[in-house]
């Protein structure tokens, strides 16, 4: 048998009360009478907008009334009602048919008029060929009344120059008449070898070949490089000589691009063993990107590059990736970090039109390229600053923002005798910084002089290491070394307790590559060193 639901349940619940206790059913009927009537409410207690709702929910209710059939309709209205709805269903059938009809009649005559077009076509074309039929039949005609004009058509170049001289020098004296025939045969073989091998040619290279011959600085000169070019290789029109440079070109700037992409200062490169990727069999480390891509390019411009940002995305090399959440920035600068909120402020604020560090150095110097500049010595920026827009603002407003911020931190330690000891130490954070907005622009102002030389130290680091690269010698090498987190060692079989305390082994390998000259071209050369010393400061590099 099936479960009751709780309708009948309640129903059986109600019914067993009417037959025991009426006085509790009873009771039971008025409280929920009293429940039901609180949550109803007159329409005069309500607000001024609930009420335009509920008058407009009763007149829709009441439309909605009128339209619907009234129930206590008469036998004969029942009829014709269904018989409206037989003839409504008929006639939407018949639409239906006729719409199909409609529709297949509109292909025919979609497709007769594609035919009479072909048509029309065909009979102007046949019009042209029988013109030119009874011009032919004409020609014909009349030189079938005139039989000494018909000469017989030249087509080796013997008979090429038996046809020329018969009919522009024919009086020639015989001891000239050998000498010019020999010439002009000459001429009339070397354009019929010229034309029968360019003809044959199934190369491109071979046609380009051919074509050097004509169009040299001689025949440009004389000004006859499309009449060569009809007459020995058969060609229509201009010659035009095959752009070799453009591919060239294209591979020269592909290079450019990846070379400017693979630095340092615009993409880091991966550590891990697998963090690899391969296309067309070309296995390459990963490089995250430091900046977008627009930026990037912007740079690349400023660098006195010239392609354009479609070119620039197009032509990046496949193993320079966006970075993800997963290989997120951890090795940021704090003065980029920390100005970067500042100057995010203050364009949230109105103040500020962009909040790009780079833009906002330029802003202030003439070069940021040069290092007077960058530093403050140069007399024509020394006392630029930044245009601010403090127009109805209130510098006395109390504004926050964010900064990394290295504290003293003091935490209590237990010794060897069990007795607690204060120690101190550093720890960085990312506070909230409150103040006015002038303190505000004060920090942006100071932040950003000392940015400068910052900005510059970086770039000329950058161009420094790059020079390195390119002036290396064939017995010269670099050696760029960097510590890897410490790693934890572990045992095939080991007892639980090892998972507590110092139990567990730590050692630093020290990553390195070196950059060497093989044949001219810069190679590289990745290898790593282990070590169970576990400082990292400059001494400790110098025993790998």
């Amino acid at each position: 048998m099936a479960p009751m639901t709780s309708a009948e349940r309640q129903r059986k619940y109600r019914e067993k009360l009417k037959e025991e206790d009426p006085a509790k059913l009873e009771k039971l009927k008025k409280e929920n009478a009293e429940r039901t009537k609180k949550k109803y409410k007159n329409i005069k207690q309500l607000p001024e907008f609930k009420q335009k709702e509920q008058r407009k929910k009763w007149r829709q209710a009441k439309q909605k009334q009128k339209k619907e059939p009234n129930i206590n309709q008469t036998e004969e209205s029942k009829i014709y009602q269904k018989q409206k709805r037989k003839v409504r269903y008929l006639l939407s059938k018949e639409n239906l048919k006729l719409k199909l009809t409609i529709e297949r009649m509109s292909k025919i005559i979609r497709a007769q008029k594609k035919t009479l077009y072909r048509y029309k076509k065909q009979i102007e074309n046949l019009k042209e060929s029988l013109k030119k039929t009874e011009n032919e039949f004409e020609n014909l005609r009349t030189l079938g009344e005139n039989p000494n004009s018909v000469t017989e058509e030249a087509t080796t170049p013997f008979s090429k120059t038996e046809k020329f001289i018969q009919e522009i020098i024919p009086n020639i004296p015989s001891p000239y008449k050998e000498r010019v025939k020999k010439a002009i045969f000459e001429n009339y073989v070397l354009k019929q070898s010229l034309l029968e091998q360019y003809s044959k040619a199934e190369s491109k290279p071979e046609k380009d070949v051919l074509k050097t011959v004509i169009s040299n600085d001689i025949v440009t000169k004389y000004k006859l490089k499309t009449n060569l070019g009809y007459s020995c290789l058969g060609l229509k029109g201009r010659l035009r000589a095959r752009q070799r440079t453009v591919e060239k070109k294209r591979i020269k700037r592909i290079k450019e691009i990846k070379d400017f992409l693979d630095r340092d200062d615009n993409s880091r490169i991966t550590a891990g063993k697998r963090e690899t990727k391969t296309f067309k069999k070309d296995k390459r480390q990963v490089r995250y990107l430091q900046d977008s891509l627009e930026k990037l390019h912007k740079k690349y411009i400023d660098e006195g590059g010239s392609a354009s940002y479609t070119t620039f995305t197009r032509y990046k090399p496949f193993y320079i990736l966006d970075p993800i959440v997963t290989q997120r920035n951890t090795c940021a600068c704090v003065k980029h970090a920390n100005l970067t909120f500042v100057a995010q402020k203050l364009k949230i604020l109105g103040v500020l039109e962009t909040n790009d560090l780079e833009k906002l150095v330029s802003t202030i110097v003439c070069d940021k390229f040069n290092k007077k500049c960058m530093y403050g010595e140069c007399k024509s920026c020394e006392n630029k600053t930044i245009p601010l827009d403090l127009a109805h603002k209130n510098l006395d407003k109390m504004v926050f923002w964010y900064a990394w911020v290295t504290k003293k931190h003091e935490y209590v330690k237990k010794n060897a005798n069990e007795e607690n000891d204060k120690k101190i130490t550093k720890r960085t954070t990312k506070d909230i910084i409150q103040g006015t907005l002038t303190d505000l622009i004060k920090s942006f102002s100071d932040q950003l002089q000392k940015f400068k030389k910052h900005y510059y130290n970086i770039y000329h680091a950058y161009q420094m290491y790059k020079k390195c690269k390119e002036t290396l010698s064939a017995t010269e090498c670099i050696i760029h070394c960097d510590f890897s987190e410490n790693y934890l060692a572990k045992i095939s079989e080991e007892v639980q307790a090892t998972h507590f305390g110092a139990s567990k082994q730590q050692f630093t390998l020290h990553t390195a590559v070196i950059y060497y000259k093989n044949e001219q071209d810069l190679q590289e050369k990745s290898f790593c060193t282990i070590s169970p010393n576990n400082n990292h400061n400059p001494i400790a590099i110098w025993p790998i």
